[in-house]
């Protein structure tokens, strides 16, 4: 399975999701039934994409996020028994542990790990940026990916599978000249794709 995610450039939050499934002679819209997937950062933008891909190609879901309305509304519009919801923030520890463990209980398993959360914030030049700032976006991005990388592993191992799959930013690999990103965010988006 391939997933291309493009950002329509013209309107915040528009993305075009492409899935390529290679064929094995069983019906596309199944490829992942029986699968379990954990979608951080899953009720919008990219997150809430790869949820409803996942969803659509038989794979159960479990998303986070920290807003109990935005989970529930995203829940109720993907419409479907095999989507859950587990309020959380992923910069702290048990938070993302506890998705991965609920993913567990509910499900059984999970199959494929996807670490999509993370963002910055008080985006500052490096001389301006504040240690909190560059704390805050070592565990937006960096320790919510380990912390729940490690949690599934747990699992994974014991039956000898799963996926795991970390979403970065373009500006993880190169920053463009004339954005504002602060080195804190370009930083650990490159650790992510390393």
């Amino acid at each position: 399975m391939v997933v291309t995610l493009f950002q329509d450039t013209g309107a915040a939050e528009v993305y075009a999701i492409h899935v390529h499934f290679v064929r094995t002679g069983e019906r596309d819209e199944l490829m992942l039934e029986g699968q379990v997937a954990v979608v951080t950062g899953g009720t919008r933008g990219i997150g809430r994409g790869i949820a409803e891909v996942f969803l659509k190609h038989g794979a159960s879901v479990v998303i986070n996020g920290r807003s109990p309305e935005k989970g529930e509304r995203a829940i109720a519009e993907m419409a479907s028994d095999r989507a859950l919801f587990v309020a959380g923030d992923v910069t702290q520890q048990t938070d993302v542990e506890n998705v991965v463990a609920t993913a567990i209980d509910h499900f059984g398993k999970v199959d494929i790990l996807v670490n999509n959360a993370g963002g910055s914030s008080d985006l500052a030049l490096v001389g301006q940026l504040s240690d909190e700032a560059w704390h805050t976006a070592a565990a937006w991005i960096l320790h919510s990916a380990f912390w729940a990388t490690r949690a599934a592993l747990n699992d994974m191992e014991k039956r000898g599978y799963g996926r795991i799959i970390n979403i970065s930013s373009v500006e993880g690999a190169s920053g463009q000249q004339g954005h504002r990103l602060a080195l804190h965010h370009l930083q650990a988006r490159a650790q992510r794709v390393h």
